[in-house]
């Protein structure tokens, strides 16, 4: 699911001082540095268990110079033992690593999936929908929104444009994570002209929209969970240059535009944006690009 960006190939672990009943390993691991394909954070990404509110920061060679900082390696980080649970339902002896909860001792941008695009829709429609309710997706969500917000409220952002504002947050935060929210059936598959089916949203676009919707009670993990809908009740679909708009509405009637963009090798498909729309949108977007689909009452109103 991850790509180490070359460019940045440092974390540094931060603890949220915010946090009034801090673990000790969290406070000790705060302003580690190691590179990001240590295996240490397989099992130590934050955050690390239920409250936890720590992060981490990506790094280039040239800040960890200006910094002054010393990477280590995660064998030579501290608290790096083992503890023993006991469950509480199974009675089971589960061995987890210490300042880390059961449940939280791995990476979501780490975790492996299959490979969508070698099973059948049905199949891999449910794998997908299997992995955004089990929690993994909406810790993934939140963990990019938080860091957005706590990015944003630094004084050196004051001054800056819009769009230096998501470059800037991009270059911070951005480690080049993607995520798959939908399956694409074959028929739409067949309407757009794309090659793949899965549908993901990159770490890169999931940051812009964190930034753009900072605040929004409708910016929450469970509005991407409709998106699989997008694809079975979309009643407007338009080619625009090289993305495509899909339009739906969903079980309150409200109209929806997912925008999806495919790479230039056809090998990846992601959704660039997700937002309320409006009918004057729909007409505006039906002048600018070319329609590939039309529900028939939408034609006749």
């Amino acid at each position: 699911m991850q790509a180490i960006a070359s460019r940045r190939p440092y974390w540094r672990y931060r603890h949220n001082d915010a946090v009034t009943n801090p673990r000790p390993e969290h406070v000790a691991w705060d302003g580690k540095v190691l590179r990001a394909d240590d295996p240490w954070w397989s099992t130590h990404y934050p955050p690390c268990g239920f409250g936890c509110r720590c992060f981490v920061e990506s790094l280039s060679e040239r800040d960890v110079e200006r910094l002054g900082l010393e990477p280590t390696k995660g064998e030579d980080m501290p608290f790096n033992g083992t503890v023993e649970r006991v469950s509480t339902k199974t009675g089971e002896v589960i061995t987890l690593p210490q300042g880390v909860d059961k449940g939280w001792d791995y990476a979501p941008g780490r975790a492996w999936y299959p490979d969508l695009e070698k099973y059948p829709y049905s199949l891999a429609k449910g794998l997908v929908a299997g992995m955004m309710r089990d929690g993994i997706f909406d810790r993934w969500h939140a963990r990019i929104a938080q860091q957005v917000a706590e990015e944003l409220a630094k004084p050196d952002y004051a001054k800056l444009s819009k769009k230096a504002v998501e470059t800037r947050l991009r270059q911070q935060l951005d480690r080049k994570e993607e995520f798959p929210v939908a399956v694409m059936p074959p028929e739409m598959m067949t309407t757009l002209g794309v090659s793949v089916q899965t549908v993901l949203l990159s770490e890169y676009d999931a940051i812009k929209q964190a930034y753009s919707r900072l605040g929004d009670p409708n910016f929450t993990a469970n509005a991407y969970r409709a998106v699989q809908s997008i694809f079975e009740t979309a009643e407007l679909i338009v080619r625009e240059t090289d993305q495509a708009t899909v339009w739906f509405r969903d079980q309150e009637d409200r109209l929806h535009v997912a925008v999806l963009w495919q790479t230039k090798t056809g090998q990846g498909l992601f959704l660039k944006s997700l937002r309320f729309g409006s009918e004057n949108d729909k007409r505006r977007a039906k002048k600018a690009g070319t329609v590939l689909l039309e529900k028939q009452q939408d034609a006749q109103e």
